[in-house]
């Protein structure tokens, strides 16, 4: 039994057309520029069209069927009823496609989303090694601790505490500094100008 996809199940009110390749690979682990996933209330149905058969009959936990490669207007005709669909993803053209059957296409947002943003314990130990990698490291990031914080400098530059604590203290001094101003009531004073020396 997959948990992500009972998951999604104990939030449907009517069977969930999944199109968005990166929420069918979420749910099923299949990959495929091409395919849907089918979450009924007993069963889940993986489509795709012949160039993706032999792996998707490979794909645990669910029922595939052959579709052909124009997939939504195939699904037009071979479901029915009212089916979720993931308004986010599927264009007006792809709606009235999946429309133009007999099935009674409902819009629904953010259903598989809301539950990829709650991280799994193995989703988050594979960010922490991501974090942990050498490419993070030289990248500018520090990853002492728990967390994983931007460093204090940019990539390739090392600055220690002290300096940076003394130029701040420089810039702090520069900026009290007061310029002084020429008031409007004190007369300039008039400078005198050396003309050229006449011949004697």
């Amino acid at each position: 039994m997959n948990p992500r996809v009972e998951r999604l199940r104990a939030t449907l009110e009517e069977p969930l057309l999944v199109t968005n390749p990166v929420n069918v690979v979420y749910l099923s682990g299949f990959k495929s520029s091409n395919a849907a996933l089918l979450v009924e209330p007993d069963r889940v149905r993986l489509f795709a069209d012949f160039r993706y058969a032999e792996a998707a009959s490979a794909v645990e936990g669910v029922e595939f069927e052959e579709t052909a490669r124009a997939l939504l207007k195939d699904l037009a005709q071979r479901l029915s009823g009212r089916v979720g669909f993931e308004a986010d993803y599927v264009s007006h053209t792809g709606w009235r496609t999946l429309g133009s059957g007999s099935v009674e296409p409902v819009p629904r947002s953010g259903l598989v989303e809301s539950l990829r943003a709650v991280k799994e314990e193995g989703e988050l130990e594979a960010i922490w090694r991501r974090a942990r990698s050498p490419i993070a490291s030289s990248s500018g990031w520090r990853t002492s601790g728990s967390p994983v914080v931007p460093s204090a400098t940019s990539p390739g530059r090392s600055y220690s505490s002290s300096t940076t604590r003394a130029r701040t203290r420089s810039a702090s001094r520069r900026s009290s500094r007061r310029v002084p101003t020429r008031h409007s009531h004190t007369p300039a004073r008039a400078t005198a100008r050396s003309g050229p020396a006449r011949p004697s």
